[in-house]
């Protein structure tokens, strides 16, 4: 086997730092001809790795997963999830048995001789994401009964689409945990257990602890019926960090060396308090300059909440809506689809779906 820490080991690609794109590798992994059991597997193995670059700041590249590999030193099985990754992030078929990472070695200019495509183009500073849109209800039902019973469950109860992929997410590795044994057989010691590993050999934070808890409890009362009765497991230690606040003079700095659509967005999420996904989410309507306020639906909790809008940005935001607008009418006159909607009210505004293709606040960073 090659060794995963040399760079000089055969690889899928020639330049190792280049990182992939591959931001519907769940979907792939779902058209897979594989077990549930391996699938929920590979899903977690690739999760792990992603959350590795995230928190590193850094792209999926096979680089990295050697530096991933030295570090976690995981197991033969997650090796193969990551090369089933990669291999289809190239567009080359997937194989068992084969070397460590990347032992089909290919040019990146060159078709692959196993599927006559083209390798597709990779992006050096492309950092893996979650999926933005929800897919459709009907397409999205879950393989395993176990996940189906929970999906029915979390939309019964009207969780947001991200909560609903965080307990699945959760539950699938409760599901490894059992190792085998049926989930409807979970008793409250199987969640203590799985809960209490969380904390001592992952070291995780109390808030992905009690995340842990909340998806856990759902999935095994809510979705499969079972009566867990007191829980009684090993809380992660709480760890009382110094914040770090960046005086003023610092922030004028930090705004100083943006430019564009990225000084806006800095400078709004700084002045108005509101988090990443909220500033990210905001449409045309949520700007309200003749009041001098913002309006965040669907914040943390799905709560709605209205904040003030700082007045020394207010002529930047207007030139900003009339720079989008004039972008509106280009979509418009080249054709280009409008924004997602969800499947419900996409439905019943089939044929006005693209009057909102500009609606985006921050649409079209520059």
């Amino acid at each position: 086997m090659n060794n995963p820490t040399n760079p000089a080991a055969g690889g899928l690609f020639r330049d190792e730092s280049r990182a992939v794109s591959f931001p519907h590798w769940k979907a792939v992994l779902r058209e897979e001809a594989l077990p549930p059991e391996t699938m929920v597997f590979y899903e977690r193995a690739v999760l792990s790795f992603l959350h590795f670059c995230k928190a590193r700041r850094c792209g999926a590249s096979i680089r990295v997963v050697r530096a991933y590999l030295a570090e976690t030193r995981i197991a033969e099985a997650e090796r193969e999830a990551l090369r089933w990754f990669f291999r289809r992030a190239a567009g080359v078929a997937p194989r068992t048995g084969g070397n460590d990472l990347g032992d089909a070695d290919r040019p990146r200019n060159r078709p692959s001789q196993e599927t006559g495509t083209p390798v597709p183009t990779f992006h050096r500073r492309e950092v893996p994401s979650a999926q933005m849109e929800p897919p459709p209800g009907a397409a999205d039902l879950g393989r395993a009964d176990w996940e189906r019973d929970l999906i029915v469950a979390a939309r019964g109860a009207h969780l947001a689409w991200r909560t609903e992929t965080t307990y699945r997410e959760w539950a699938a590795r409760f599901v490894v945990f059992l190792k085998g044994r049926p989930p409807r057989e979970a008793r409250g010691e199987d969640v203590a257990e799985f809960l209490s590993r969380l904390a001592v050999e992952s070291r995780l934070s109390p808030a992905s602890q009690k995340q842990a808890l909340n998806a856990l409890v759902f999935f095994l009362e809510k979705g499969l019926g079972r009566v867990l009765g007191k829980i009684d497991f090993q809380r992660a230690a709480a760890k009382r960090r110094a914040p770090v606040v960046l005086s003023r003079e610092e922030c004028g700095r930090l705004f100083g060396r943006l430019e564009g659509t990225w000084s806006l967005m800095a400078e709004l999420m700084y002045g108005t308090g509101v988090r990443l996904m909220e500033l990210l989410r905001l449409r045309v309507q949520h700007v309200d300059l003749e009041r001098g306020a913002l309006i965040v639906n669907g914040g943390k909790g799905d709560k709605d909440r209205v904040t003030v809008l700082p007045a020394v940005l207010r002529e930047r935001l207007e030139e900003h809506l009339k720079r989008l607008k004039r972008l509106w009418r280009e979509d418009r006159a080249e054709g280009v689809p409008g924004v997602w909607l969800p499947e419900g009210l996409g439905a019943s505004m089939r044929g006005r779906a693209s009057a909102g293709s500009g609606s985006g606040c921050l649409r079209r960073a520059g």
